[in-house]
Order: C-alpha cells, then sequence, then structure tokens
C-alpha cells in the first residue's frame, strides 16, 4: 500500500500530537483483541495467528507469529493484556503470572521475538525492565508496545483505520483527521461520529473495502437496520484520507450527474437508498438506468461509488433495470450482502451498543446474562442492538431472554408500540417528516402537508416543529451541515413503523391523501385492494373519490406523470384504474419522457391494465398500439410481445401482419437497424446490455413464429443472429479501444488491503464477551 501523501500544508494543520490519548479502554476486551492482532499484521507485516485466550479471568490472549518458510514453527509470540482502567500503567510485576508460560514458548522456539501489546500506559523506565525481563528468560528481540505506540500505529496507516473504523469514534476527531479532511467530512460525520466507536468490522465490511478496491463500486444490500449506511459512513470516511479525494453524498441522479466532471478522477460518490427509503421508486429506478453509463465512464475516470439499498427494494428495481443495471451488480460481482455475520460479530455489535449505551448499569447487569442468546436471534439486526442499548425503546421491556429474544426478533411490533406512545405533538413531528419523504427542509415546508397534520393532531405548527429537537438521537436527527434546518428520521425503520401505524390511524391517512402532497400519497401509499406493495400504507376505498380528485389534479410534467402513470400500474385499485381512464380528460396525452424498451414505459403498462379492465376507448387502444408496432419496426423492439396485457391491445390479424413485416425487416432491413443502433452505441457502457433489445427480440420472434406455425424463418434468423454477433463484436474491439486511450490511475490505495486474519474473531472462548459490558 502505498503510503497516503501529504502536503507540507496539511502537516501544519496537524491538530493533535502523535500520541494523543483514543480512549482505548472503553472497547472492551474482545474488541481490543481483535484490534491487536490487526495492528501486528500491519507492523510485522505478516500474519499471526492466536494460540489461546485466558480462561482464568485475566484479560489477555497470546497470538503467534509465523516463520519465513512453510511448514516451518512460529518465531515468536505476541501477549496482548488489556485494562478498563483509563489511568492504567503497565509494570513489570504484570509480566510475572507470563513467566512460566514465556519458559516453555522458549523451549519450543516460539518466542524468539515477544511483544507485549497493551492498551495501558507504558513508562520508559518500566518498559526497559520488562524487555530485560524477557531477555534474562531467553527471548532475542523483547519489545514493548503501549497506548502510545498503538496510537501512533492506527495514526500512520488509513489501512488500519480502514479494518478498525471504532477509532474514529474515540476521542477527539481531530486526532484522526487533519482540519482539511474534518472540514470535507464533517457533514457525513456529524450524525454518525457517536456510533462509530460502537462499530464491529464484519466480513462483509472487509469484502466491501475488496471490492472498491478492485472494481470501483460496491452495492451494499441488507434489511432495514442490518447496518448498510453505518458502513458507507465509515468507507466514505476512508476515501478523503487522501486529501486529493473528496466525498460527495448525493440522493439522486441528477444530483451525481450535477457534481460529475469527467475531468475530475478521485471522488466517491455515497448514494444512500438509491432505488427508495422504504418503498422502490420507479422514477428513481428509470433516472439511474439513464445514469449507469456515466457512473461506468466516471469508475474509468477514477472514481469510486457506493450504493445500499434494502434487499426487497432492490429485487423490485432490478427487475425494472433488467439489462440496463450495472453489470457488476446483475453478476453480483459488485454487490455485498451486509447481513452475513458470524456468531462472534453479533455478540461484538450488541456487546458494543450496550457498553456505550445509555441503559444504567444496574440494567445491564441483570440483562447481560440474556445477551448470548439474543445474538443467535435468526434475523439479528446490528440497529436493533443499538435500541437494546437505548432506554427510550426498552421502559415496558422486561428483563427476562424471551422478551430480550423477541425485541430483536420483532423489532417493528416493539418500536410501533413506542411511537404510539408517545405526545400526539411529537408524532405529529414524526409525521410531517414522513409526508415529507424523511427529509424535510423548514425553510421549504409543503404547506399542505403542513395544514393536514394540523388539521388532524390539532396542534399548531409552532408546536410540532419545536418537538424535533426533543425527539433528536432515537427518533430524529439533523441531516444538514450548513443549517439545522433539514430533519430526518434517526433510522428508516422509523418510517416503517409509522407506515404500520397509518393503517390504524384512518384519519390521519384521510388528512394526507386530502391535503397532503400528491406526489408524496402516489409514492408512500398503496390503495386497498390494490396490488400487494411491502412497507405501503393504504387508503382506504371509502377515500377513492377523494383521491380520484386529486390524482386529476396532478401537473403535467414528465416527473409527475411517470409517478401518476406507475401508481396506476402497479399501486392503484381497479376501480381507481377504471375511474381514471373513464373520467380522466387528457389522460393519456400527458408528457413523457421516451424509455429504452416498451415494457419500460408505466403509460403504456397502464394503458395495457385499462385495456384488460375494459376501460381504455378504442382510439387509445389504437394509439398505443400503433406506438408499440413502431417501437417494434424502428428499434425491433418486441419486449412486449410477452406481455398477455400488451398482447390482448391487438387483433390477431394485425398480429400477423406484423409478424410478416418482421420477417422483411429482418431479412432485407437488418444492417440499416443494426448502422442506426451503431450511431447510438456508448462506448463507456456494457456493449452487450445496449444490444440486449434486439437479440431478445430475435429470440421472441423465432418463439411466435414457432407457435404459429410460419415455416421458412429458421435460415433468416440464424444469419440476423450470427450478423448480430459480429457487430457486437467489431464494438467491442472499438470499446477497448477506446478505454486504452481513457484508461487513468485513479490511485485509491487507501483501499487497499490484505486478507485479515480472522482466527482471533472466529475462535471459541469459555470466556463470555459480555463480562464487563456493565462496566465491572
Amino acid at each position: 500500500m502505498k503510503p497516503v501523501r501529504r502536503s507540507a500544508k496539511s502537516k501544519t494543520k496537524q491538530a493533535q500530537g502523535p500520541y494523543e490519548d483514543l480512549a482505548l479502554h472503553t472497547i472492551g476486551w474482545k474488541a481490543f483483541q481483535n484490534m491487536a492482532a490487526q495492528i501486528c499484521e500491519e507492523r510485522l507485516k505478516t500474519r499471526v495467528t492466536i494460540h489461546h485466550e485466558a480462561k482464568d479471568g485475566g484479560q489477555d490472549a497470546v497470538f503467534l507469529i509465523p516463520g519465513f518458510q512453510k511448514e516451518t514453527p512460529p518465531v515468536g509470540t505476541v501477549q496482548v493484556k488489556f485494562s478498563s482502567d483509563p489511568k492504567g500503567s503497565l509494570k513489570l510485576s504484570d509480566l510475572t503470572p507470563e513467566l512460566d508460560k514465556l519458559a516453555e514458548l522458549v523451549s519450543a522456539g516460539e518466542a524468539d521475538s515477544y511483544i507485549f501489546v497493551t492498551n495501558m500506559s507504558v513508562s520508559g523506565p518500566n518498559a526497559k525492565l520488562i524487555r530485560n525481563k524477557l531477555s534474562d528468560y531467553g527471548v532475542t528481540k523483547p519489545e514493548v508496545w503501549g497506548k502510545q505506540q498503538i496510537t501512533q500505529t492506527i495514526r500512520e496507516s488509513a489501512k488500519l483505520r480502514a479494518l478498525v473504523p471504532q477509532v474514529y469514534g474515540l476521542g477527539d476527531l481531530t486526532t484522526i483527521l487533519d482540519v482539511r479532511a474534518i472540514e470535507q467530512t464533517k457533514a457525513i460525520l456529524k450524525t454518525w461520529l457517536p456510533k462509530l466507536k460502537t462499530y464491529v468490522p464484519t466480513k462483509p465490511h472487509e469484502r466491501a473495502v475488496r471490492i472498491l478496491d478492485e472494481h470501483g463500486i460496491v452495492l451494499l444490500l441488507g434489511n432495514p437496520a442490518s447496518g448498510k449506511s453505518t458502513i458507507g459512513a465509515i468507507l466514505s470516511t476512508m476515501a478523503v484520507e487522501d486529501e486529493d479525494h473528496s466525498v460527495i453524498q448525493v440522493s439522486s441522479p441528477e444530483e451525481f450527474v450535477s457534481h460529475w466532471n469527467p475531468d475530475q478522477k478521485n471522488r466517491f460518490f455515497w448514494i444512500d437508498d438509491a432505488f427508495g427509503s422504504n418503498v422502490v421508486e420507479p422514477d428513481q429506478v428509470q433516472s439511474w438506468a439513464r445514469a449507469f453509463t456515466k457512473v461506468t465512464a466516471a469508475i474509468t475516470g477514477g472514481n469510486r461509488f457506493l450504493f445500499t439499498s434494502r434487499n426487497y427494494i432492490y429485487r423490485a428495481a432490478s427487475s425494472k433495470l433488467g439489462s440496463r443495471n450495472m453489470p457488476l451488480f446483475k453478476t453480483a460481482a459488485a454487490v455485498v450482502d451486509v447481513g452475513e455475520l458470524s456468531s462472534d460479530e453479533k455478540r461484538q455489535i450488541l456487546y458494543n451498543h450496550v457498553k456505550h449505551g445509555e441503559q444504567a448499569d444496574t440494567w445491564k447487569a441483570k440483562a447481560k446474562q440474556h445477551f448470548d442468546a439474543v445474538a443467535q436471534v435468526d434475523g439479528f439486526l446490528p440497529g436493533i442492538s443499538e435500541r437494546i442499548g437505548n432506554p427510550n425503546f426498552t421502559k415496558r421491556l422486561q428483563l427476562t431472554e424471551s422478551a430480550l429474544c423477541d425485541f430483536m426478533a420483532n423489532p417493528q411490533e416493539h418500536l410501533v408500540e413506542v411511537i404510539n406512545e408517545l405526545k400526539t405533538e411529537q408524532f405529529a413531528a414524526l409525521a410531517l417528516i414522513y409526508v415529507h419523504r424523511g427529509r424535510m427542509d423548514l425553510n421549504e415546508l409543503d404547506r399542505d402537508a403542513v395544514s393536514a397534520i394540523v388539521e388532524t393532531t390539532g396542534h399548531s405548527e409552532t408546536e410540532i416543529v419545536a418537538m424535533l429537537p426533543e425527539l433528536e438521537g432515537s427518533f430524529t436527527k439533523e441531516v444538514s451541515e450548513s443549517s439545522d434546518q433539514v430533519w430526518g428520521f434517526e433510522h428508516p425503520t422509523i418510517a416503517d413503523a409509522i407506515t404500520a401505524i397509518l393503517d390504524t390511524r384512518p384519519n390521519m391517512t384521510t388528512a394526507i391523501v386530502r391535503g397532503g402532497p400528491i406526489e408524496k400519497v402516489m409514492g408512500q401509499f398503496v390503495c386497498e385492494n390494490g396490488p400487494a406493495t411491502t412497507n405501503a400504507a393504504k387508503i382506504p376505498a371509502s377515500l377513492n373519490d377523494v383521491l380520484n380528485s386529486r390524482l386529476k389534479e396532478v401537473p403535467d410534467n414528465w416527473r409527475t406523470n411517470n409517478n401518476l402513470f406507475e401508481f396506476l400500474s402497479t399501486r392503484a385499485s381497479d376501480d381507481v384504474v377504471e375511474h381514471q381512464f373513464k373520467q380522466h380528460s387528457g389522460l393519456l396525452a400527458r408528457l413523457m419522457v421516451s424509455s429504452n424498451r416498451a415494457t419500460d414505459c408505466p403509460k403504456k403498462r397502464a394503458a395495457a391494465r385499462a385495456h384488460l379492465l375494459g376501460a381504455l376507448s378504442e382510439l387509445d387502444q389504437y394509439e398505443i398500439s400503433r406506438q408499440l408496432i413502431k417501437c417494434s419496426m424502428n428499434q425491433l423492439d418486441l419486449s412486449w410481445a410477452e406481455e398477455d396485457g400488451f398482447l390482448s391491445l391487438f387483433e390477431p390479424r394485425t398480429l400477423l401482419s406484423l409478424g410478416v413485416a418482421l420477417s422483411s425487416k429482418v431479412l432485407i432491413g437488418f444492417d440499416q437497424l443494426l448502422d442506426q443502433k451503431r450511431n447510438d452505441i456508448d462506448l463507456d457502457a456494457d456493449i452487450e446490455d445496449q444490444y440486449d433489445v434486439i437479440s431478445s427480440s430475435l429470440d421472441i420472434l423465432e418463439n411466435l413464429f414457432s407457435e404459429g406455425g410460419v415455416e421458412n424463418t429458421d435460415d433468416v434468423l440464424e444469419l440476423a443472429n450470427d450478423r448480430l454477433r459480429s457487430e457486437i463484436s467489431e464494438v467491442l474491439f472499438e470499446q477497448e479501444e477506446h478505454r486504452a486511450q481513457q484508461e487513468t490511475d485513479g490511485d485509491w490505495d487507501v483501499f487497499s488491503t490484505t486478507q485479515p486474519s480472522r482466527e482471533v474473531v472466529e475462535k471459541l472462548s469459555s470466556r463470555s464477551v459480555f463480562e464487563d459490558v456493565d462496566g465491572d
């Protein structure tokens, strides 16, 4: 790994000395052992393996340093000793219990080198006494690493901080980053910094580091509260360790495009909940589909990308993206499931959140006997561990194994109970953030949303807004650095709970549907008796008349129209769809952005659904079918031909005529079609994906001809497929030349990492991780 470059200017702005205390006594004995293993590997440039963990109540562990040749015995030993005393100082007497073991190690040839590693301070005279004692026992190379040496090692190694990121939560941030980096990351770390000291680097974390280094992009998938955003915050922090790198957190594809400069490399784009926070947002999906070619070009230019998404949202998004998805996402080469945690990682996560949480020591002492069981609950979630450490969420929780395990297994049920117990003005504050889709700027409030919440709760806007700071830390957070006027949820699962609560408070739902922003109603709600949608509040059928009136008032622009037709095709009930297509004048004349393929167009999908319901006029049926025929003839786009809803728009005779015309197109006009396609090819994007519409349409044609008994088409389709493969090969060659010209070294060595030793965290011990969780 290349060293991080520092300019003279940045050196002079280093705010603290190299031996500033990092409060290592606060992280617990198990986490310190894990950290010690990583520090040894970094300083010794070799792997260390666990020899044993103490079973006699001592707080130490022993690691072995391997020889230089394979299958040779260890050449050294590392002795680790932890103390929870912030003023602890290592003395010669601390070595006495280890002398018998030391004599055995020397006799076995395993202590040519012997390193004593501790989080305690070590004075110069004491270090010399310990080294002399080790020499007396036959150690050739005795060393003592105390708090000062560990702190210095952490500060000198960006890779170590990437693998042991909880150091960012210890002490003053200025002991780690210089002023330049602090200013650059302040907005991101402001709400995350208190949580970093509880963070446990897991295998998914390490895999994400390696994927970023190899591919320049990673997608973190997981259930709500699984830790996706936390990993995103940490890896973003890593990216700014080099003064040439910068982090930009974006919330939309348009925001990314506005910040991306093709001539600017070494930017790290962090996109949290890329395809929707609680439900899939089709407009975001389609916008990213159009922006992925630019993402690919930006990666080639030396930039890096981190996306996060919930599992169920990405599954829905990937089906809409189809061939336009990022190739590394489709193959899962750049996808990490953050929920794949080992038992030891789960225990350490729970330990950290309780140890550093706000529960009283008496509560921790009573509960800790059950924590091993809690850590083994199926569906264990880091975010719920954080709530176990927060007394605001456990006021009525019994300290029994069954109650604590149920809290972990059924988190939304308990969260709903807690939120329902809030004061009405407090719930109103959360509801106001909810109808602003999780990001509420007090300087740009939606007045309709405010009126709806005020009318329902009976509290004034001033009373409601005053609750935001009161709820901060557990339910709300400030999400803006430039001012204190932008508020969001402390965690996305708060929105999930409010969704469930709204289904039990029809008066609140009524107020939002009647007076809330219609764009947010279409994005956050689903009709009763409509298609099944995860984590969406229901609009009761009794409000259909109100909803229909509001849908007719949707502004006529491409974004809101896209949301309107997406709502009609996937979230509205049959009754609402019928009403809109029969009573909404000029509905199908609304503006829409052209789609890469016919089935991607929500207007066409909504029209096909309306036709199946008998609600589409003959004139509109003719117009939609004409557009589909045009797509077929001009782009050879037959994606619609595999869906019954689209096929129902055509008379059998029309389909037969289209088949004949397409046969002629493939036989005579195929080269012209490929020439037109060549003019539209983006060499920075996946080539085969861009030809996928034509390729799949040839397969569809073959199936249609076979099912229809059409003869003498095999040779024609085979020639077309051969010609297509040849065309793709030529374009791939052009792409290689293009990339060779634009190849650049992004110099992202800050992410480089060797595979760390995991024996330390996987080794089972008879000693409970939770032994000192209550401070004893």
